[in-house]
């Protein structure tokens, strides 16, 4: 299935894998998804996209986890509210840090406080950071095997498209004149 995204993004150059990387930085889940939805457009060759995507994840969890490792070294208000809000994450990263670090990815809105949380508890082991990046890989391959698979379906539903179009159409007109004949004409003879 050819669009007009999918047709120029190739003629870039690089400059779609640069937009990915700094997407990974933002909003990674849907950018991950994106990505491999485009690799299986033929968009994206697999291992540069896998090195982009695991790079952008990469230095986002290593932002947010410098973040929190700099806020806990201040002893004002911004400290005291940050641990509060992530204090529940501490024992789960003592206990199980590879377990949080993997199901934090998957769970929206989780993963940086968690991170943040590990940076304020002053993880440097060369251990948290192996969890980090294996968690991510896993992460990776599941989320963007997911937006490859959505892709590599999308041509094969492309005909079904059609008919889905029509049977929407349908549908709108068949509700629109039961709205027409049927209910409002019971509300006159209630009227």
């Amino acid at each position: 299935m050819d669009s007009f995204l999918t047709t120029h993004l190739a003629e870039w150059g690089n400059f779609p894998y640069l937009l990915v990387f700094f997407g990974m930085l933002i909003e990674g889940n849907l950018t991950l998804f994106a990505s491999g939805v485009l690799l299986s457009q033929g968009v994206f060759d697999p291992l540069p996209i896998l090195l982009t995507t695991f790079a952008g994840a990469f230095a986002e969890d290593f932002l947010w986890y410098r973040l929190g490792f700099r806020v806990k070294q201040h002893t004002h208000r911004t400290a005291e509210w940050a641990a509060k809000i992530t204090n529940s994450f501490s024992g789960h990263l003592k206990k199980k840090n590879f377990r949080t670090l993997l199901i934090s990815n998957f769970v929206y809105g989780i993963h940086r406080a968690v991170l943040f949380r590990a940076g304020m508890e002053k993880f440097q082991s060369k251990k948290f950071f192996r969890n980090v990046a294996v968690s991510l890989l896993i992460w990776i391959a599941l989320v963007g095997g997911l937006g490859y698979s959505a892709g590599a379906s999308v041509g094969l539903l492309q005909e079904y498209f059609k008919f889905a179009q029509i049977l929407l159409l349908v549908l709108v007109i068949l509700f629109l004149l039961f709205e027409r004949y049927v209910v409002s004409g019971r509300l006159r003879k209630r009227l």
